[in-house]
């Protein structure tokens, strides 16, 4: 109702809403090295139950827990990028970290 008169009823509508996202992942990773062997740290959050990728490539599956530790078995220089994503085959994965020697 207002100044020009009454409106018609108006429907009726309901919307579910959907679910929200899954948690963001987050990824830390540092390197060192040990006799000359790089070996990299990883720790994340947002997930358990992870697969971990080392330059595109699975290196781990299904790893329980936020931490994981990488022995590259590589000497001398190199950029390693790291990514972990929930177990599965999810698309559900963290940032790109990157190592440098």
């Amino acid at each position: 109702v207002n100044l020009n008169g009454s409106s018609a009823f108006a429907s009726a509508s309901a919307k579910t809403l959907a679910a929200p996202p899954p948690p963001a992942l987050s990824l830390t990773a540092s390197g060192y090295k040990v006799k000359g062997i790089a070996y990299v740290d990883l720790s994340w959050a947002g997930a358990s139950g992870v697969d971990v990728f080392r330059n595109g490539s699975r290196i781990a599956q299904a790893i329980s827990g936020s931490a994981y530790t990488d022995n590259t078995g590589n000497k001398g220089g190199g950029t390693y990028q790291y990514q972990v994503c929930v177990a599965g085959g999810t698309a559900n994965c963290s940032n790109i970290a990157s190592v440098t020697f």
